[in-house]
């Protein structure tokens, strides 16, 4: 019986700990599109471009977000940030996914009046959380790979990929690997003008200057890109 009102105790105070520091975030998206969410590994279906959510204890959390988009074949989703988010104690966590699908988080103290625990919330931050790079799940990219292979003509090769870069994050890694099954030079050239757009790791897009076999296609290539 001891034990148990112990316990008790012990568990009493963690909540009256917990209760006042808990957070809440509000996540908006700037282009005002449909998205779902994963938040600490629980789904959130299609939530507009708004997402409230309180009462989150203070950590690092996973967070996802697929962006809702029309496709050939009805709604698709692509993913467009894969990466954490801090909420520190008792906060109010403004973030706001910008342009370039990154976050930029203002954290804004909540005044908390229990008399039993002390007020933590004393400053107020901003900041960005870059996207972690996610090109294509690799079971869909192979999956892909073996689709374009199934294609007689070039042609439909070309429709497939287009299909899918258009609807999803690629790396450039996985755009060389696409222009390795095309055979011709042209080909090669459509698909690394496409893909640019949708690569996450722009960076490393010399990478494909590689799979080329003139070097007039890298020079056109190079100058697509700087127009971009």
């Amino acid at each position: 019986m001891k034990r148990i009102i112990i316990t008790l105790i012990i568990n009493l105070s963690s909540a009256l700990l917990y209760a006042n520091q808990l957070s809440t975030l509000n996540l908006t998206m700037a282009d005002h599109a449909n998205y779902e969410i994963i938040f600490n590994n629980q789904f959130f279906g299609n939530n507009g471009s708004n997402f409230l959510m309180s009462n989150i204890i203070p950590g690092r959390y996973p967070l996802t977000l697929a962006k809702i988009i029309p496709g050939q074949w009805g709604l698709q989703k692509k993913v467009i940030y894969n990466g954490v988010i801090d909420i520190p104690a008792c906060s109010n966590v403004n973030a706001l996914v910008d342009c370039f699908y990154r976050l930029q988080l203002t954290y804004l103290p909540i005044v908390y009046t229990n008399p039993y625990t002390p007020d933590h919330c004393t400053t107020t931050a901003t900041g960005y959380y870059q996207p972690m790079p996610m090109g294509m799940n690799p079971v869909s990219f192979s999956q892909l790979k073996n689709t374009i292979n199934n294609q007689w003509f070039e042609s439909g090769k070309l429709m497939v990929a287009k299909q899918a870069i258009m609807s999803n994050n690629i790396t450039s890694a996985q755009v060389a690997e696409l222009m390795q099954l095309f055979s011709f030079e042209s080909s090669k050239l459509e698909i690394a003008k496409l893909a640019f757009a949708n690569t996450i790791d722009k960076q490393n897009y010399y990478i494909v200057n590689n799979e080329f076999w003139f070097s007039s296609s890298v020079g056109e290539l190079n100058q697509f890109i700087s127009r971009m």
